[in-house]
């Protein structure tokens, strides 16, 4: 006599609460927000910002939330450069520079550098250009695509031995990404 089905079925386990496909949804805000800020939309940017802070929530649980949560503070960092509160794109550079430090972020760890960098040259109070140069520098290790833009932004406002020492990080960068293209772009 065989026996009942029942028991041959293991009992089930308590659910688990599963994240949610939050992640791509907060990427996606993330990098429209990047590009609002590159156009110079801060209103635009501010909401997409919002949007996507969102899912960095408890309440919104995805699988790369610690990600987007560090990539949200530098994007309101540079939201607030921006709007020139130079102490809330500090703050934020700081905020950044920790998080990615204790989580082993070196992109966003250059990223937060990168923008406290940005907030002394704006008050006038730069770092020696030994030190800016390295800061800039490092970038081109961890986001070489986004060196000359960012660095770009910083000699913008720079003066003195500090514009010096960014021209030439921001050449050498340009001729580092121009040598890696492909062929067809060989006329640039």
């Amino acid at each position: 006599h065989a026996a009942p089905l029942a028991a041959a079925v293991p009992p089930a386990r308590p659910a688990r609460p599963r994240p949610r496909p939050g992640g791509p949804i907060a990427g996606g805000l993330l990098d429209i927000t990047a590009g609002r800020l590159r156009v110079g939309d801060c209103a635009g940017a501010a909401d997409l910002l919002e949007r996507a802070t969102a899912f960095g929530r408890g309440d919104r649980r995805h699988g790369c939330q610690w990600r987007h949560r560090v990539r949200s503070q530098w994007l309101r960092g540079r939201l607030l450069l921006a709007a020139d509160d130079l102490d809330g794109a500090a703050a934020c550079a700081l905020a950044v520079v920790t998080e990615a430090g204790a989580r082993s972020m070196p992109r966003y760890q250059a990223f937060g550098d990168l923008l406290a960098l940005h907030v002394r040259v704006r008050r006038s109070e730069p770092p020696p250009a030994e030190q800016a140069a390295a800061v800039a520098s490092a970038l081109g290790e961890v986001a070489a695509m986004e060196q000359p833009w960012l660095v770009a932004q910083i000699l913008a406002e720079a003066t003195g031995d500090v514009r010096e020492v960014l021209t030439s990080v921001l050449s050498d960068a340009t001729l580092r990404l121009a040598r890696g293209a492909p062929d067809t772009y060989a006329p640039l």
